[in-house]
């Protein structure tokens, strides 16, 4: 008895130590996973729709991208009837409210009804009403045939595809099953140190990141963050998509980027925010996402509660992906 007396709460520390580890080790792996995924997600989608860091509902669409909620639009059907004997490869809008670039979900009966997408081209902008050439899948012509007639005045709402990366890892993070119900990512980005970036505190290949010390001025967020999120494109300046070819600071071709005084942000450069219509063109180049997270900072188990209060330990969790930009 006076042995196990003395070995049990060396036992008992192992033990606690084996699930602190086991649980610091899921956080890794989930970080990774949500990061890898975001990387893949922006690799596919540069498509130019309004950006907003608030998007609260990333919604996955039919085609496996997303659309945020928040920044729709809706309308209504001139023409029609629309009947179910019929197949069609356009319908009439009575107005365009905004843009609809070629791919843009349309839902003919609002939010929860059919899904079709702008295809093959771009509607005249200007003409009231307005023919709109669609599609019932994204990448080839096959016209809509209606479950049931639809009628002038029928709702269309437009959701327009979300360039939020940001928001998509956040979304994926909190949906994860561990045991506090998800990772909650801050809608901050990282700060930049070392390399050769535009400017102070921006991102550049090869530089380190870290997370900043306080929320922009705006955001109404109190405390400190305990993560981050960069979403960066590089181009390869001879095509080889070295390191070396990525790394002068002409290569950062823009990055996602929460604004000082907000949580809502934009497309920048070392110019500043970029007007929609000035999107750079970033099929070919390089996404690199980043996150981290200081998880010594939000629910680390016992072992690391008293580490981290005796010695101040920071175990960070970074995961970082590239990807060529493919469409």
């Amino acid at each position: 008895m006076v042995e196990f007396a003395l070995a049990f709460p060396f036992l008992l520390l192992l033990a606690v130590s084996i699930a602190d580890y086991g649980y610091y080790l899921e956080h890794i792996n989930n970080i990774t996973t949500v990061t890898r995924d975001g990387t893949r997600y922006a690799s596919e989608n540069t498509t130019s729709g309004a950006w907003n860091a608030g998007c609260p509902a990333p919604t996955a669409t039919s085609t496996g991208t997303y659309t945020c909620p928040a920044v729709s639009a809706s309308t209504t059907i001139s023409g029609g009837p629309y009947n179910t004997t019929s197949s069609y490869s356009s319908i009439t809008l009575a107005t365009v409210p905004v843009p609809l670039p070629v791919g843009s979900d349309l839902f003919i009966g609002g939010t929860t009804g059919v899904e079709v997408f702008v295809y093959p081209a771009a509607v005249d902008y200007s003409a009231s009403p307005t023919s709109v050439n669609i599609s019932q899948s994204v990448n080839s012509s096959q016209p809509w045939k209606p479950s049931a007639q639809v009628n002038s005045g029928a709702t269309v709402t437009w959701l327009p595809p979300s360039n939020n990366v940001e928001a998509l890892v956040q979304d994926e993070a909190e949906s994860l099953t561990v045991p506090e119900g998800g990772l909650a990512l801050d809608n901050i980005d990282c700060n930049w140190t070392g390399g050769s970036p535009p400017a102070a505190g921006d991102p550049a290949w090869g530089a380190t990141a870290s997370i900043p010390g306080s929320f922009p001025a705006g955001s109404g967020a109190s405390g400190t963050p305990t993560s981050c999120v960069s979403i960066v494109y590089y181009q390869s300046s001879d095509g080889s998509y070295s390191s070396s070819s990525l790394s002068a600071s002409s290569d950062v071709v823009a990055w996602w980027s929460s604004d000082a005084s907000s949580d809502t942000g934009c497309l920048e450069n070392s110019s500043g925010c970029l007007a929609t219509s000035s999107y750079p063109n970033l099929v070919g180049d390089v996404v690199q996402v980043t996150v981290m997270y200081d998880w010594s900072q939000t629910s680390p188990g016992p072992i690391f509660d008293v580490l981290n209060s005796a010695f101040k330990l920071h175990a960070n969790i970074t995961a970082q992906y590239a990807l060529v930009v493919e469409s």
